[in-house]
């Protein structure tokens, strides 16, 4: 935060951990949405920001807080940032709860595409081998929202879709004058293997 300060269009949104300090500066949000649930008994969603400098920091940040109040108890969640000019709702739904989405996308790309393995000797090797995975990311993620957000696969991980949809044991038949592939009668997943090859004709028509 304090190296950010002295940058040039760099701004930072970072979580905070609580502590007695925040929760006084918050007191009256955090009151004031549970006199409203215990009241209403709907679940409640507060937002304030105010200005704060802990011990350790150099300069003082904007400090928002995102309290919720529901049957099992108050939820408080403190967000640190530099930005100033975005209302406290929208900088916190909007922005910083967009890096969750982020780094789901993070978790698709390493633990199921592999692509943190580094294994070849040369920096250029290594970088096209990222480069494919990439690749392969990109067209899984285009199969998935394009091809298959009407199906139950719309919001599986890229792992079940290797698995269920793309790993599909076929016979490859390799004749005078085309390549043959046989797939099951059926397996897995047949319906929406048959729609996405469906979709894929008419593409080339």
């Amino acid at each position: 935060m304090d190296w950010a300060e002295g940058q040039k269009n760099v701004e930072f949104l970072t979580g905070l951990t609580g502590n007695s300090v925040l929760n006084k500066n918050a007191k009256i949000t955090i009151e004031s949405a549970q006199r409203e649930f215990k009241s209403t008994g709907k679940p409640v969603k507060r937002y304030h920001s105010f200005e704060h400098k802990a011990g350790s920091w150099e300069h003082s940040q904007r400090v928002i807080v995102k309290v919720e109040a529901n049957s099992m108890g108050t939820n408080i969640r403190y967000v640190a940032s530099s930005i100033r000019c975005i209302r406290t709702k929208a900088l916190y739904e909007n922005a910083y709860c967009a890096r969750g989405a982020a780094e789901l996308r993070i978790k698709d790309h390493k633990t199921y595409l592999l692509s943190d393995r580094m294994s070849c000797s040369s920096f250029l090797a290594n970088q096209f081998r990222l480069f494919m995975h990439s690749a392969a990311y990109v067209l899984i993620h285009t199969l998935q929202k394009e091809v298959l957000r009407a199906t139950e696969y719309c919001n599986a991980t890229m792992k079940t879709i290797q698995l269920k949809l793309i790993k599909v044991a076929a016979r490859v038949k390799i004749l005078k004058s085309k390549v043959k592939i046989e797939l099951p009668v059926e397996f897995y997943g047949k319906c929406v293997f048959e729609k996405s090859l469906w979709i894929f004709q008419e593409l080339r028509i």
